[in-house]
């Protein structure tokens, strides 16, 4: 036994430091083979980060004395228990260098402990520019029953994605690990625990450049897992046929029309696959969000599924096999899928294609690494100024850009080569400078405008990547904050470890009032037996022939109704769609003519009695004007796509704003005109002289103009895409804020429809031009 003296014993052997504390609980050498009674080994003293490596442990005891090894494990950083020994555990080496001590609990006449320490050196590995920031996800589900709550001891399935990848660690703790992904597991895979350990499973991903990236799922988000039943399934078989029933005995011969039957009944829920491979690209979107797709099945037997034994693939010879563009109720269980006719060019970093960027420059710099050019913009202008030259020589193409925020929009237009972006770089002097890490090293594009990027007239392969991109509230009539903007892309684009933040779009105005009509003109005079001419309309409403009429002229008509289309689409000024406006009001009827007088003069006995004309009708009156429409509100778009049909986004977030409501319309019309006044009849003339010409009628008043109707509400998403696709997408995640309706639709006499507002729940929206 120890003395309190002596309350610390330190041993050491080659490689192994063994440390005993009697303060704690009674130690002693209990081993009657060797000094230290425990021994711990690694595969490697010296490791890049991530690099795999095995630690092989061993106690040694003596049965005769009772010298039993109990239990053995990790404590500290690492929590493991191992089992029967000797043991290994295969590990992933950290980003620093690192001690593992290695504890035995012994059972004798009293227990006690002993402990052993080996070190393993973590160094920096050879930086590859080709090689991406590493990112995972990671999801969590139970594995058989529907039934809750989840309890101690359920399988649970653990199933992730990864990309830009080479190793992979699985941990049922913060300090626990489960185990080392294997390689051909890396890009997707699953792995059924037991629901014993803590409430969070970790997936650690590492790249060859010693970049990690951690996921994680939390067994608080599980929600009930659909199971394959058989009354709520469609079959597919790769012997089926499309014209057949879609049963067991009669089944489907593609996936994709299974899953399109599936939508037409509410009594469907699940698509049933058989073993084999399916060449056809699948689409679970908006409609057919909520039908599970269950692969593994026994080509001859549907009671017998093993996913496993039975592999159910699909292929693609496009630049996608399966795609989920809305995530709902559904699962896809059991199929794998891949495509071989991805034609992405992706553009990766490479040191002697840079111009460099650091906010840390001098105007007037050459783009060098030691004396980087101090903005973006101007980094692009210079290696846009090296295309422009027709310098054969010349091989710059990309700006790398360092750490730091950089308070300006930057354009990217009409390039007659290929320009790409790359953030994350290291800004200080030294060694590291120019070394990697977007996440060490956060290079923040704040605009100060409504828009931060925006890329037109691309002809060339290019990459934007790793860069905190904001855009601010948008500022004018009806505009959008927009992170991105790409248009006329003719080449691939990609867009990877970004983060996009959009700020508000501007709520639309309202529409103005109408205008009041014009007023009509006095009819003329009448004069001898013709009646005076009617006087002219305001403009555009004809005036009242002269003679006959004794009536007041008739209102005008009130403007008809006018409706908005309902969320219609986004125009190339980028936002919603203005209310339409009020119909004008007709024109007031014609003045009628005054009837012609009589006139007796008895000097004329013999002749007829004289009629002179009546006045002329007074003009119409014009109709008031209807009232202009509500403007449309902008959008918060985290990437606008416009004509471009081959880019690829990838671990990126995008985080939207609100966006702008519909400007009202407005409910005051312009009112009528009023009508002219008749002209005067004719008099008669001489002595004794009785009579004249009647007064011509009065013009009619102008109708009065409708109100207008409401704006279109603006958009809130991550990605809106305009006569556009996107290659391939794997989002780190997308969030938007809902927006309001469109503005009020107003008028008087009739009620134009208001235009809803859109939101995107969705990655992708959609947005056609009519």
């Amino acid at each position: 036994m120890f003395s309190a003296a002596h309350r610390y014993l330190w041993l050491s052997i080659v490689g192994v430091l063994i440390s005993f504390e009697a303060g704690i609980v009674q130690a002693e050498l209990l081993s009657k083979a060797t000094a230290d009674g425990c021994s711990i080994e690694s595969s490697a003293q010296q490791l890049y980060p991530g690099e795999e490596f095995t630690l092989t442990m061993t106690a040694f005891g003596d049965k005769a004395d009772m010298d039993i090894v109990e239990n053995a494990g990790f404590l500290g950083t690492l929590h493991n228990w191992v089992g029967d020994l000797p043991a290994t555990l295969t590990l992933l080496a950290p980003l620093e260098s690192s001690d593992y001590t290695f504890y035995v609990w012994r059972e004798n006449d009293e227990k006690v402990y002993g402990g052993c320490e080996i070190s393993v050196e973590v160094i920096a590995p050879e930086y590859h520019e080709e090689v991406y920031s590493p990112s995972c996800h990671l999801f969590v589900e139970k594995n058989t029953e529907k039934n809750f709550p989840l309890e101690k001891g359920d399988e649970l399935l653990l199933s992730w994605r990864t990309e830009n990848t080479s190793s992979a660690q699985l941990f049922l703790a913060p300090t626990r690990t489960l185990n080392v992904v294997d390689n051909n597991r890396l890009p997707e895979g699953t792995q059924i625990v037991r629901n014993w350990y803590e409430e969070e499973y970790r997936l650690q991903v590492w790249n060859r450049n010693g970049h990690s990236s951690t996921c994680i799922a939390n067994i608080n988000d599980i929600t009930e897992r659909p199971v394959p039943m058989v009354e709520e399934a469609v079959y597919v078989r790769t012997t089926g046929d499309d014209n057949g029933v879609g049963d067991q005995t009669d089944p489907f011969k593609t996936i994709q029309h299974g899953i399109d039957v599936a939508v037409q009944d509410d009594a469907i829920t699940q698509v049933w696959v058989a073993e084999g491979r399916y060449e056809e690209q699948i689409d679970i979107d908006g409609k057919s969000q909520n039908i599970s797709l269950f692969g593994g099945f026994n080509l001859e037997d549907w009671s017998d599924r093993n996913v496993d034994s039975y592999e159910t693939v699909v292929t693609s010879k496009g630049s996608w096999a399966l795609h989920v563009s809305v995530q709902g109720q559904g699962i896809v269980h059991g199929v794998s899928h891949f495509a071989t006719g991805v034609t992405q060019v992706m553009v990766l970093p490479k040191a002697g294609a840079a111009i460099y960027v650091s906010s840390a420059g001098n105007d007037g710099a050459e783009g060098t690494r030691s004396d980087p050019i101090p903005t973006i913009q101007g980094g692009v202008d210079a290696v846009m100024a090296l295309n422009q030259d027709g310098d054969s020589t010349n091989d710059k193409s990309q700006v790398w850009v360092a750490g730091g925020e950089y308070k300006e929009s930057v354009v990217m237009t009409g390039v007659a080569g290929s320009i790409s972006l790359f953030g994350g770089y290291n800004p200080r002097p030294g060694p590291d400078q120019w070394f990697r890490s977007i996440k060490d090293h956060k290079t923040m594009i704040k605009s100060p405008h409504s828009w931060a990027v925006r890329v037109s007239d691309y002809d060339a392969a290019s990459t934007i990547q790793g860069f905190f991109i904001e855009a601010q509230d948008a500022v004018g009539e009806s505009l959008s904050s927009i992170g991105i903007v790409l248009n006329d892309i003719s080449a691939s684009m990609t867009l990877m470890d970004n983060e996009v933040t959009t700020l508000a779009g501007r709520h639309g105005n309202e529409g103005l009032a109408g205008n009041a009509g014009g007023v009509g003109l006095s009819g003329e005079e009448g004069g001898g037996t013709t009646g005076g001419k009617g006087g002219d309309g305001a403009p555009g409403c004809e005036g009242g022939h002269g003679g006959g009429g004794n009536f007041p002229g008739m209102a005008g008509n009130n403007g008809g109704t006018i409706a908005v289309p309902i969320n219609r689409a986004l125009a190339y000024d980028w936002r919603a769609s203005d209310g339409k406006d009020g119909v004008g009001g007709g024109c007031g009827s014609r003045g009628t003519s005054g009837n012609g007088g009589l006139c007796v003069n008895p000097f004329w006995p013999l002749g007829p009695p004289h009629s002179p004309g009546g006045g002329g009708g007074g003009g119409a009156g014009q109709g008031g004007s209807g009232a202009s429409g509500g403007t449309g509100g902008g959008g918060s778009i985290g990437i606008l796509i416009i004509n471009s049909n081959r880019v690829f986004v990838s671990g990126s977030i995008f985080e939207s704003g609100y966006a702008g409501n519909g400007g009202d319309g407005n409910d005051n019309g312009g009112t009528g005109g009023p009508g002219g006044p008749g002209g005067p009849g004719a008099l008669c003339w001489g002595a004794f002289v009785a009579g004249g010409g009647l007064t011509g009628g009065w013009g009619g008043d102008g109708g009065d103009g409708k109100g207008s109707a409401g704006g279109d509400g603006g958009l809130s998403a991550g990605i809106i895409r305009v006569n556009s696709s996107i290659t391939s997408s794997s989002l780190a995640a997308n969030k938007h804020t809902p927006v309001e309706l469109g503005g009020k639709a107003n008028g008087t006499g009739g009620v134009g429809s208001a235009g809803n507002g859109l939101t995107s729940s969705d990655v992708h929206l959609d947005v056609r031009l009519d």
